[in-house]
């Protein structure tokens, strides 16, 4: 087996591992801050059109980040890495692409995961360019990636 080969092979497998590890529904991250705190749902749409896969990311800047995985109708419920409600505040929207791991007998790692129809500077908080606020209470967003 050559070097590259080996190289990629234990990649696949470090990745595979982690992302077991990370999925194991353990506390993933720390609890909520103190304080109040809202229950959220948000619709999310690019250029018109229904986001309906990925994962919806709020991040506070201070170390909280909420998310929710997408419902067929481009909908999420969005928690806490605790199942928790989300603390107010401002908060910058990205939204992450599901990624899938190398199919059997490859030789070679797939490419970074895509969201058909959603540009790329959405994929990270810094570049997103999109913020909301959170307030007390139940609340319906609608979030418009552009």
């Amino acid at each position: 087996m050559t070097k590259c080969v080996r190289s990629s092979a234990f990649l696949a497998i470090a990745i595979l591992v982690s992302s077991a590890i990370g999925c194991s529904g353990g506390n993933n991250g720390p609890p909520a801050p103190a304080g109040p705190k809202g229950v959220v749902k948000a619709k999310v749409t690019c250029e018109g059109k229904p986001v309906t896969k990925g994962t919806l990311m709020l991040d506070s800047g201070k170390g909280f980040i909420a998310s929710g995985k997408a419902g067929a109708d481009g909908t999420f419920e969005l928690k806490g890495p605790q199942g928790e409600e989300i603390p107010v505040g401002k908060y910058k929207v990205s939204i992450v692409p599901e990624s899938t791991p190398p199919a059997a007998g490859a030789t070679a790692m797939p490419g970074p995961p895509k969201l058909e129809g959603v540009p790329d500077k959405f994929y990270s908080p810094v570049t997103s360019g999109v913020e909301v606020d959170i307030a007390t209470g139940k609340q319906d967003l609608t979030i418009d990636l552009k």
